[in-house]
């Protein structure tokens, strides 16, 4: 079937996933989960052609932007820190689930950890004002005082220098377990690894 400029068509493809032991930033360790590269993404197609790129390992990956919506069906106890923004919850028997949507992003990532403790606040922009979020294992807690502050203004700075950050949200998220891997950023959420100078 063709498809013409301007036209769009809907492809379902059903998937089922083992979440490993935690390797490259996916998988769990114990009760807390990254979620990284964990749906199929279709191949970019652009004046050169298509681009049927795998995700590489040490290296990159070429994806196309579109909007994302995405639900997250978990045990309540679980915090959850994700690309996007929470347009509805629902509960039922000790379950939750979370929708989230974003536009104009290439790639969802998500994290969930009862251990999770959550920072909030808001963070007004020349045009907008954004919310800030920070989640990190309440047992390091000692570490993560400043992160709201250190957040905001890394987003105001870089806002100042390259152009107004263009998401309604961003989240920091500590990396679970103290394996090499390091962090990584993804649409509006960054995961931040373990450092050397706590």
């Amino acid at each position: 079937t063709s498809l013409a400029p301007g036209k769009q068509v809907m492809i379902i493809t059903p998937f089922h996933v083992k979440l490993p032991k935690n390797y490259s930033r996916s998988g769990h360790i114990g009760q807390a989960y990254q979620l990284t590269q964990w749906y199929p993404k279709p191949a970019v197609y652009d004046k050169k052609g298509w681009h049927p790129m795998p995700y590489l390992d040490q290296g990159e990956f070429y994806s196309e932007f579109g909007t994302y919506d995405v639900k997250i069906t978990l045990p309540e106890k679980y915090k959850v820190a994700a690309t996007g923004s929470v347009v509805d919850s629902t509960f039922q028997t000790a379950q939750k689930t979370l929708h989230y949507k974003q536009e104009n992003i290439h790639d969802f990532a998500w994290f969930a950890d009862e251990e999770f403790e959550v920072m909030h606040d808001t963070l007004q922009l020349s045009q907008k004002t954004i919310e800030v979020y920070v989640y990190y294992n309440k047992k390091n807690a000692q570490y993560w005082s400043q992160a709201l502050n250190y957040t905001k203004e890394a987003i105001r700075s870089k806002s100042d220098l390259v152009g107004v950050y263009p998401y309604p949200v961003v989240s920091v998220v500590e990396r679970a377990g103290d394996e090499t891997g390091g962090g990584m950023e993804y649409p509006t959420i960054t995961l931040v690894s373990k450092t050397s100078n706590e």
